[in-house]
């Protein structure tokens, strides 16, 4: 099992992101970010052969591949939307459906 996720950089927080969350400090919105990197570790690091954390320093879009190399596997992703939470943006799931990757 592979899992991949995708976080922004903290430059990509202090000096992109942060600007959009003018109540929040950046520093705030970086210790979150460890914060979730941790708390996903954990829940995940024991069921999950291959977990990594990637960073980027653009945004456009965030993702997670969920074994994604073969039949079954997925590829999450969402656009971000400025000024609102991740968990309200919408988003798209690539499935691995048939016996031939498409």
């Amino acid at each position: 099992d592979k899992v991949y996720i995708f976080f922004p950089s903290d430059n990509c927080i202090k000096y992109s992101l942060a600007r959009n969350y003018p109540d929040q400090p950046y520093e705030n919105l970086i210790e979150q970010k460890h914060k979730s990197q941790k708390s996903l570790q954990e829940v995940l690091g024991r069921k999950v052969h291959d977990l990594r954390f990637l960073q980027y320093s653009n945004l456009m879009h965030c993702g997670s591949y969920w074994d994604w190399d073969q039949p079954g596997g997925f590829i999450h992703v969402s656009p971000l939307t400025w000024g609102q939470s991740a968990k309200t943006c919408p988003a798209m799931n690539y499935y691995w459906n048939s016996k031939v990757p498409s």
